[in-house]
């Protein structure tokens, strides 16, 4: 191609690409203005009502949907319970604010640990995982709440060695 088509082929991209900009600005001028004349929002005592273009939406229709879910209230915590006497180790656990990811690791005397989620029942037990907690399961042993608590493991008090002593 010689310099002259390249040139003249650089020209036509630059208003195509021109128009394209303008045929989209425009579109978007238009909807703006259809927007701002047919829309309306009229507000209730009871129910809020949008209109935007003949569709009319209830406010309080979306709400009352649960689009995403509903809150799980709070009153279930359990804050005292006694510690179970169950022969079981609680060797991990994972705590969550839903119940369907929570799991526990738990051991009996000598077997090896199993994962437990809320509802299960625990292996040659009488007890189901009644919920996992930060730092203990809570158990459900018919209908009477026992805890399960994380094993502590301290730590000697005792200072890091420095460099020099290190090197000695």
């Amino acid at each position: 191609m010689s310099a002259k088509s390249l040139k003249i082929l650089g020209s036509l991209s630059i208003l195509v690409a021109s128009l394209l900009l303008v045929m989209a600005l425009w579109d978007a001028w238009q909807r703006y203005r259809n927007f701002q004349e047919g829309s309306r929002v009229s507000t209730g005592p009871a129910d809020t009502v949008v209109s935007v273009e003949n569709n009319v939406y209830s406010i309080d229709n979306i709400v009352s949907a649960h689009l995403f879910g509903v809150q799980q209230s709070a009153s279930t915590a359990v804050t005292a319970a006694p510690k179970t006497r169950l022969k079981l180790n609680l060797m991990g656990l994972v705590a969550s604010d839903d119940p369907r990811f929570a799991r526990a690791l738990i051991g009996l005397e000598s077997a090896p640990p199993q994962s437990y989620a809320v509802g299960d029942e625990i292996t040659r037990t009488d007890a189901r995982v009644h919920a996992v907690e930060r730092e203990r399961v809570l158990l459900d042993r018919a209908g009477r709440i026992e805890s399960l608590a994380l094993d502590r493991v301290e730590l000697a008090n005792t200072p890091p060695e420095t460099a020099e002593g290190a090197n000695q």
